[in-house]
């Protein structure tokens, strides 16, 4: 206000409008004579203090609407900037998008955003407009619980589905699920490890016993075996672990030699990869290309005309496979790891990948 009324005295010389020389510049009150300028200055100041008062009251003869106590501003209401409150906010369609603690016109504090179905969109606490500290986000497809900053995942949290059901639980980076985790499929736990960009990181499982990965997992499992090979499908993470059992180290277990990933992009270097091309660009070109007749892990993998037999449901020995099925494969070494890309033909898009030290 003080920078207000000095402005106002450096553009306007006071002195001389409180002071007229001629009679008609006054107004007649009485047996008194008043400045016509001093009115007009004490008119200006009025309003000038009266706005300002009413800005940061915000009395509801001037702000609008009020609902149970609260006081609802549009949400591009000029009076809103100067308000440090509880209070609703509709959005430009008019329905109420925001409930909760406002300062300075910003959602800060603890909130509710809300859709235009009036169904909640996220509750917990905001920072400057954003959802911030901790909170509840309701996706389309999921629920999100825990830690947030500038409106990512980001820290410890929750991911459950629709129904209630808890999907995964671990911390999270720039919204996705990176660090230590764990999944769960209808609230049973499946799986526990580590997580980068959403996925698992499948080197993990390279080197470790079959004691050991059942530390990891412990989902739904199908082993596959014949004289040599062995297969386990880890149905619930897409993804299986081969080997061979060698008689000079039984007494150590079975080692994992290979795993299979059942996806159509693979992440290399942090980077999410789905095309041949940028593979080849990631790992600085491939050591083979070529046409190659499928294996028995592969046909397990890929569950290309297998044959099995068995008393339990999971531990089939595979009897038969089509091993005439022709595959396209891509090789490349990656910091250390030796990769293998399966596709059915020359220009189509893998399938899956391989991993092996």
């Amino acid at each position: 206000m003080k920078k207000i009324f000095k402005c106002l005295s450096e553009k306007m010389n006071i002195k001389k409008i409180i002071k007229p020389r001629n009679e008609e510049d006054y107004y007649r009150i009485g047996h008194c004579l008043i400045s016509r300028g001093f009115i007009g200055i004490l008119l200006i100041f009025s309003g000038i203090f009266a706005l300002y008062y009413l800005l940061i009251t915000g009395l509801p003869f001037f702000l609008g609407e009020y609902e149970n106590g609260t006081r609802i501003y549009s949400y591009d209401s000029f009076a809103l900037k100067f308000v440090s409150d509880t209070v609703k906010i509709k959005a430009q369609s008019g329905y109420i998008a925001y409930y909760g603690e406002v300062k300075n016109g910003m959602a800060n504090g603890r909130g509710t955003l809300y859709t235009k179905e009036g169904e909640v969109r996220y509750e917990g606490i905001f920072k400057e407009n954003e959802y911030s500290e901790t909170g509840i986000l309701y996706n389309e497809d999921s629920v999100y619980q825990g830690e947030f900053e500038k409106n990512e995942y980001e820290g410890k949290g929750t991911l459950y589905d629709l129904n209630g059901s808890r999907e995964y639980e671990g911390e999270f980076h720039n919204g996705k699920k990176s660090g230590k985790g764990a999944i769960y499929n209808q609230n049973e736990l499946v799986f526990t490890g580590n997580f980068q960009n959403d996925k698992i990181m499948y080197q993990d499982f390279l080197g470790k016993t079959a004691e050991e990965i059942a530390g990891m997992y412990t989902g739904k499992r199908t082993i596959y075996y014949d004289e040599i090979n062995f297969v386990v499908d880890m149905t619930d993470i897409s993804v299986l672990y081969a080997g061979t059992a060698e008689e000079d180290r039984l007494d150590e277990g079975v080692l994992t030699e290979r795993i299979f990933i059942i996806d159509n992009e693979c992440m290399l270097g942090g980077k999410i990869l789905n095309t041949i091309e940028e593979i080849r660009r990631q790992t600085g070109g491939f050591s083979f290309e070529g046409n190659s007749r499928i294996t028995m892990q592969e046909a397990v993998a890929l569950k290309q005309g297998l044959e099995t037999k068995g008393t339990f449901a999971d531990a089939l020995e595979v009897t038969e496979y089509e091993k005439e099925t022709i595959l396209y494969l891509h090789m490349a070494e990656y910091n250390g790891i030796q990769y293998v890309f399966y596709s059915y033909d020359r220009q189509g898009g893998f399938v899956m990948y391989s991993m092996e030290k």
